[in-house]
C-alpha cells in the first residue's frame, strides 16, 4: 500500500508539471546527480562501464512491375550504419548513451501508387530533443548522426526512474503490436536488433514479485501531440496480463495484453481501443500462438485485426496517407491479417528464417525467406528476400502487397567489444 501511495504522489505531480516538462529536463538531470551523489554508499557501487557497438551494411535491391509513374523499375539501396554504446552503473544510477552514423546511397525515383514497404527501422514520433543531425544530404545520397540513447536511471528504492532518449516496449505480439504506441517495428524490418529511442520519463513501481506498474511520459511542443500512458502487469500463474491506457497525439487508449503457455503453447493476446479527437474510434488486436516444435524448430502463428483500416482497395491509399501511418504507428492498411514465422537452426552456424504476411481481404501476400550465416563470434551475414504477391495497380490499388516491389537483400554485421 505504501508503494501505491508513493507511486500516487509521483503521478499527481507528472500531472501538474506535464505541460511544462519540456523546460524541466535539464533540472530534472541536476536532481538525478543530486540524489545519486548523496546517496548511501553500499558495497556493489563501484563505478562500472561497458563500451560495445557494431557496424551494419545493408544491400537491397527493389524490383518493381510496370507503371507509369515508375521510372527506374530497378532500385538498388546501400546502407551503412555504425552503432556505439557506451553503458554503466554508478551507486544508485544507470546510463547509457548509443551514438550512430548512417550513410545511405539510393537510386531514387516516383514511387508506385500505395507503399513500397519500410524495410529499415521506423523513426520514433517522440522526439523533443535536438540530438539528430544531418552531415550530407544530396538527390542520392545522404549522411546522418545521432544520439539515439542518451539515458539515465536511478533507483529511488521504491520506484525506478529513467530520464533521456531510450526504449519504451509494450505489448506481447511480434509482427504487430497495437499497445506499442510509442515506438515500434514494422512487420518488414529486416534488422531488429535496436527500436528507435524516444524522449520519455520513464517510471517503474514493483509491487511485489507478481505486479509491476509502469508510468511512460513523452513530451513535444504542444501538449496534444505528446503521449502520457499508464501500464499495469500482473502475473497470475502461467499467465501474465497487462492493462494500459491514456493519451497519444490527440487519442485517448486503452488496451490490455495477455501472455500464457499451456502445455508448452504460448498464447498471446493484445489489443488497443482508441478514440480519436477527431475521427471515429477503432480497434487493434492480435491474436498469436507460438511452439517449439523440435529443438531445432520454432514456429509463430499471428491474427492481427487492424480497425482503423478498410476493405475496400480503392481506400487504401487514403489509409497509407494518414498521419498515424506516415509516422509508423500502424503499417496496414486493410482489415484482416494472418503472419507466419518460423526458424529452423541446420547448425549453430547456419539458421532458415522464413514469414508470411497474408491480407485475408483482398489475398496479397508478402513471403521473406532469409538465411542467416555465423561467421564467428562477433559477425553474420544475412541473405534474403521479400516476395510480393498479389493483384498490380492499373489506375488504382486492386491490392494492398501487389503494390510493393519484390526485394532481395544482403546484410553483413560485425559487432565488437561484446
Amino acid at each position: 500500500m505504501a508503494r501505491l501511495v508513493q507511486m500516487y504522489v509521483l503521478v499527481r505531480a507528472l500531472l501538474k508539471i506535464a505541460p511544462h516538462l519540456d523546460r524541466l529536463i535539464i533540472p530534472c538531470w541536476l536532481v538525478f546527480l543530486l540524489l545519486v551523489i548523496i546517496s548511501p554508499a553500499r558495497a556493489e557501487d563501484a563505478f562500472q562501464t561497458d563500451f560495445t557497438g557494431y557496424f551494419d551494411n545493408l544491400f537491397t535491391l527493389k524490383s518493381y512491375y510496370s507503371h507509369p509513374t515508375i521510372e527506374d523499375r530497378v532500385q538498388p539501396t546501400d546502407i551503412q550504419r555504425l552503432r556505439l554504446m557506451w553503458e554503466g552503473s554508478w551507486k544508485r544510477l544507470s546510463y547509457e548513451a548509443h551514438y550512430e552514423h548512417l550513410m545511405a546511397v539510393r537510386r531514387t525515383s516516383a514511387e508506385a501508387i500505395g507503399t513500397s514497404g519500410r524495410v529499415e527501422r521506423v523513426s520514433a514520433a517522440f522526439r523533443y530533443l535536438d540530438l539528430d543531425w544531418h552531415i550530407e544530404t544530396q538527390e542520392h545520397f545522404t549522411w546522418d548522426h545521432q544520439l539515439d540513447r542518451l539515458n539515465a536511471k536511478i533507483d529511488l528504492g521504491f520506484a525506478d526512474i529513467t530520464l533521456g532518449r531510450q526504449a519504451i516496449s509494450w505489448g506481447v505480439g511480434y509482427l504487430w503490436s497495437p499497445v506499442d504506441l510509442l515506438t515500434t517495428f514494422s512487420p518488414l524490418q529486416i534488422n531488429r536488433d535496436y527500436k528507435a529511442g524516444v524522449d520519455a520519463v520513464f517510471f517503474d513501481l514493483p509491487l511485489g514479485p507478481f505486479q509491476e506498474s509502469y508510468l511512460a511520459y513523452a513530451p513535444e511542443e504542444n501538449w496534444d501531440d505528446s503521449a502520457l500512458l499508464a501500464r499495469h502487469r500482473l502475473r497470475l500463474g502461467a499467465v501474465d496480463v497487462a492493462v494500459m491506457g491514456g493519451w497519444t497525439i490527440s487519442d485517448y487508449v486503452l488496451g490490455g495484453e495477455i501472455n500464457a503457455d499451456i502445455k508448452g503453447i504460448g498464447m498471446r493476446m493484445e489489443a488497443a481501443h482508441t478514440w480519436p479527437e477527431d475521427s471515429s474510434r477503432f480497434v487493434r488486436a492480435l491474436f498469436g500462438l507460438d511452439y517449439q516444435c523440435t529443438s531445432d524448430f520454432f514456429l509463430q502463428l499471428e491474427y492481427y485485426y487492424n480497425g482503423f483500416g478498410t476493405s475496400d482497395p480503392d481506400r487504401y491509399s487514403e489509409v497509407s496517407a494518414a498521419p498515424r501511418f506516415l509516422r509508423g504507428e500502424i503499417f496496414n492498411t486493410a482489415h484482416h491479417y494472418l503472419g507466419v514465422n518460423g526458424r529452423y537452426q541446420f547448425t549453430p552456424l547456419v539458421i532458415l528464417h522464413g514469414s508470411a504476411i497474408i491480407n485475408l481481404n483482398d489475398g496479397s501476400a508478402l513471403l521473406e525467406p532469409a538465411l542467416i550465416y555465423s561467421l564467428s563470434n562477433n559477425a553474420e551475414i544475412r541473405l534474403g528476400a521479400i516476395l510480393a504477391l498479389g493483384k498490380r495497380p492499373d489506375d488504382s490499388l486492386r491490392s494492398e502487397f501487389g503494390a510493393y516491389p519484390h526485394l532481395g537483400f544482403g546484410e553483413l554485421i560485425f559487432y565488437f567489444g561484446r
